[in-house]
């Protein structure tokens, strides 16, 4: 198994237009099959979630640890660059990994940037993930 992660960084690894596709492919039935059943969402959906198997099929991984988390009444410290996935208005709830089904199509576009661009989150913008972070969590304007 590699984590797509990997994938994305390893140059040695051709990576044309169909094996995107495939591997983004992938990804969406993941999702929606994650989206009809009880777990409802991801909730910590980014690439090292993302596992491929020797045919070089895409799995998630880690899904509903949220819901787990939540139950135990247990919290997750998480480093900036570990949040880059994370939609904003999930950034801003006192507890992290609650998740949504919008926050998971929030998380495959930021994974869908980094196959195609096969680069790091925002990458083209030239930011710490620190600055990303504090852009992301300001309160809402009112």
């Amino acid at each position: 198994m590699h984590f797509l992660q990997d994938v994305i960084k390893n140059k040695d690894i051709k990576l044309d237009w169909d094996f995107k596709l495939s591997l983004l492919t992938d990804l969406v039935r993941g999702l929606r099959y994650i989206h009809s059943c009880p777990i409802k969402w991801h909730g910590n959906l980014k690439s090292r979630n993302c596992l491929i198997d020797s045919r070089w099929v895409l799995k998630l991984a880690d899904f509903g640890i949220g819901g787990f988390l939540a139950k135990a009444k247990l919290t997750v410290k998480c480093e900036a660059k570990d949040l880059l996935w994370t939609a904003p208005e999930h950034l801003r709830e006192a507890v992290l990994m609650r998740g949504s089904e919008k926050g998971d199509v929030y998380s495959f576009a930021i994974i869908m940037q980094e196959v195609i661009l096969r680069s790091h989150p925002y990458s083209m913008t030239g930011l710490s993930p620190q600055d990303i972070g504090n852009v992301f969590s300001l309160e809402p304007i009112r």
